[in-house]
């Protein structure tokens, strides 16, 4: 019996000593196994979701008139670029009025000016009497007022100049035209859409009941086709109604992917 048992051990060293060597000449190594485990995972589900930019606007037109110029669906933008023009022809020729108004009230103010002066030194040798004085000095003032209200009239004008200007709020793309150059347009008229690419959020909504298993912060799968990326909880808001049991979640996403990508969002449904 024991001389079985020595007979064993002596095969057993062979063999441990061959099994590091088989792997290294590519022959398969030995498969350890190990005890099974059960781990438990908190049940999760997922919830559509939609990617969009967080700076999206409709532009619209400020001023009457015929719009002259719109910028082409896919042009791309800086903050501050003309991306529309309305008709100023009238505004203009208004602006030309009110300058060679004030023009006028600046010469006859110079005028004034200098009678009140004279008539204030001839009364100094009872050459000129108070009345004189007094109606000039009232002429000077009247041309004062007149003088602030041809120019506050014309810095009207000039801002509704700049406004038949339509710039761009941001950097980013014309999304769409909702109107065409020679169209007429009125004041709110929504000319077209544009968006930033670049700054964008997944919103996706969920049932009312999984609100308190979610907070700010919390980084969270999204779906794209066959990949999963993770973003963060940006902020979530309860839209809950008497017809309505959902809340609102809103992910910041760093990902460049296109507005309007429709993507999965999994959110936990328990603790």
């Amino acid at each position: 019996m024991n001389i079985r048992i020595r007979a064993l051990a002596l095969i057993a060293l062979p063999l441990a000593a061959i099994a590091p060597a088989q792997a290294q000449f590519g022959q398969a190594a030995p498969v350890e196994i190990d005890q099974a485990r059960i781990t438990a995972m908190a049940p999760t589900m997922q919830v559509a979701g939609t990617v969009l930019s967080r700076s999206d606007v409709l532009l619209s037109a400020e001023i009457d008139g015929r719009l002259l110029q719109i910028a082409e669906v896919g042009q791309r933008f800086v903050a501050g670029d003309v991306l529309a023009r309305v008709e100023d022809t009238v505004l203009t020729l208004r602006a030309e009025e009110l300058q060679g108004e004030i023009a006028r009230v600046e010469s006859r103010l110079q005028f004034l000016e200098a009678e009140l002066s004279r008539y204030e030194s001839l009364a100094q040798s009872n050459l000129a009497s108070r009345t004189q004085i007094d109606q000039t000095r009232s002429d000077r003032d009247i041309s004062l007022s007149d003088l602030r209200i041809a120019r506050s009239r014309l810095a009207q004008i000039e801002d509704q100049i700049e406004r038949t200007r339509i710039r761009a709020p941001f950097d980013g793309i014309v999304a769409q035209r909702l109107v065409q150059a020679g169209e007429r347009v009125s004041v709110g008229t929504e000319v077209m859409r544009a968006y930033d690419p670049l700054n964008l959020e997944v919103v996706a909504r969920a049932p009312l009941t999984y609100y308190r298993y979610l907070q700010p912060g919390d980084e969270l799968a999204v779906r794209v086709g066959d990949e999963v990326i993770g973003a963060p909880l940006r902020t979530l808001v309860s839209q809950g109604s008497e017809s309505v049991h959902v809340f609102e979640l809103r992910l910041d996403l760093e990902r460049p992917l296109p507005v309007g990508q429709t993507v999965r969002v999994t959110i936990p449904t328990a603790d």
